[in-house]
């Protein structure tokens, strides 16, 4: 594939993010649908390529849930002890706990987003451009959706978190060979995020 070819693949997804957003001011609903409409459907690639045909070794899939179920209780100990001492969410986290409607959008956080981006990120861009580039732009898609609402220079250490996590996933996905653990571990961060926020929502 030609390099402008993969250049262009690789910041589309932090483009549209930065558009749908300041296009909605911010809103969830709209970013999440405008980046997952191209994740899933500009890739022309196989079950197979994507890395969802071949299933990892029993290894992995120990692996696997064990490492989804330390995120789940983290997630759940983290929600209770941020509620039980009064936590008071900062803006870019109110407006994830505003979003509605809550049970909806659990459904959609938690089954369609972790799919679509690593379908395409993991599945499709990362067999081209490698770990380090597609982590790093995986990072960048992240970064206006933080800036609608702390700011540019404030939302710089909230990628840190993506930029991280976009590593690990591509590590599963190199070293498994296969793309369901890191699908299935996206899931469980999600869920986590949605059962924490929902705590924090009273």
């Amino acid at each position: 594939m030609p390099g402008m070819a993969i250049l262009t693949l690789s910041l589309w997804p932090p483009v549209v993010v930065l558009v749908a957003s300041l296009a909605s001011g911010g809103m969830v609903w709209p970013t999440l649908i405008a980046d997952h409409v191209g994740c899933i459907g500009i890739p022309r690639i196989s079950m197979r390529e994507a890395g969802l045909a071949s299933m990892p070794t029993a290894r992995w899939i120990i692996l696997t849930l064990a490492t989804s179920a330390l995120i789940l209780l983290a997630f759940l100990v983290a929600g209770f002890l941020l509620r039980s001492r009064g936590f008071q969410p900062p803006a870019d986290m109110q407006a994830f706990l505003s979003t509605e409607p809550w049970g909806l959008f659990g459904v959609y956080w938690i089954l369609v987003n972790p799919f679509a981006e690593e379908y395409y990120w993991r599945g499709f861009l990362q067999p081209k451009t490698g770990l380090i580039r597609t982590s790093a732009c995986f990072a960048l898609m992240h970064y206006p959706l933080y800036a609608a609402y702390v700011g540019w220079a404030g939302a710089l250490p909230s990628v840190l978190a993506p930029l991280a996590a976009g590593f690990f996933w591509g590590w599963l996905k190199n070293r498994s060979g296969s793309l369901w653990p890191a699908l299935i571990t996206h899931t469980a961060v999600n869920a986590g995020m949605y059962i924490a926020a929902t705590m924090l929502r009273g």
